[in-house]
């Protein structure tokens, strides 16, 4: 009988800075971003500025830039993932509460917390969803300029229009994932970059840039909410996963019960507060301002 093939997977770590606690093997790969940015930094890892890449990008499309390497640039992949070099995926618990760790726990937890069970090539695992008091739109306005929010949203309307439902809908509901982390087929990978890519870069054109540094940091933000919404879209199956963040302060860890309790608390404040609001993301008041920003879409 054949011997069934071990499926070959990366999870790509953005790093920017040294950390003696990176998990590194055959399955974590850490990558440098940005770089191009920062060619006097050697952290010994693979570098998003070599092949094609858009490393020079780093400082608005953050850890998108370690994507945008992987998708042009990995060979003999069949699954791929995303974290943070402080940020990890605990693959064993469906868990809405972010539970921090210290540095020196991180290689003494069990191996099935940082190895994903693989099912079949439309699963996506993404960090859990919480709850929010207010909509998703509302929590994007706390990262990035309403109006880039607006442009994205035109963006979409024009050129993937068969989105816009879906995107509609997320934005003005209350119920968010974030980070950018992931882990699918290496094949769905490449369909959610070639998209990805494609509306950040009409978006770009576009947006005029924000001198405040946190608002820089606007296609890095956009990409956490496009992920969920290409999920969606393309009805894949979304596994929930707790996310492990690595700590050295004292945080305090409320448990996944505080948190069920907290998101319960969210869906019922959301769903009085939005009696007799529009909420829908067209809205003349932008659409004002395009104009007058002489931004055409």
């Amino acid at each position: 009988m054949e011997e069934k093939k071990q499926p070959r997977i990366k999870i790509l770590v953005a790093c920017h800075k040294a950390d003696p606690n990176i998990r590194q093997d055959d399955i974590y790969m850490p990558i440098q971003v940005g770089k191009a940015l920062h060619p006097e930094l050697d952290l010994g890892f693979q570098c998003d500025n070599t092949g094609d890449n858009i490393s020079e990008k780093n400082g608005s499309y953050c850890e998108l830039t370690a994507l945008y390497w992987a998708w042009k640039n990995l060979k003999d992949v069949d699954y791929i993932g995303l974290c943070h070099y402080r940020r990890y995926f605990d693959f064993s618990k469906n868990n809405s509460a972010l539970h921090p760790i210290k540095s020196d726990e991180i290689f003494s937890l069990k191996a099935d917390t940082f190895y994903p069970k693989i099912a079949d090539g439309n699963d996506v695992y993404l960090p859990s969803f919480i709850y929010l008091p207010h909509s998703v739109k509302m929590d994007f306005q706390q990262m990035v300029l309403a109006e880039d929010i607006y442009i994205l949203y035109k963006t979409l309307e024009k050129y993937y229009p068969d989105y816009v439902v879906t995107f509609e809908k997320y934005m003005t509901g209350n119920y968010r994932t974030g980070f950018n982390m992931f882990f699918m087929s290496f094949d769905k990978f490449q369909e959610y970059a070639e998209w990805l890519f494609d509306v950040l870069g009409k978006v770009e054109l576009k947006l005029k840039p924000s001198q405040y540094i946190s608002y820089k940091r606007v296609f890095g933000y956009m990409g956490e909410f496009l992920l969920p919404v290409f999920c969606m879209k393309n009805k894949l199956s979304m596994k929930q996963r707790q996310i492990l963040f690595i700590a050295d302060t004292d945080m305090r860890y409320r448990g996944n019960g505080i948190s069920q309790i907290r998101n319960i608390s969210n869906r019922l404040a959301f769903n009085l507060g939005k009696f007799g609001r529009n909420i829908k993301l067209y809205d003349d008041y932008w659409e004002m301002y395009l104009k007058a920003d002489g931004i055409l879409i």
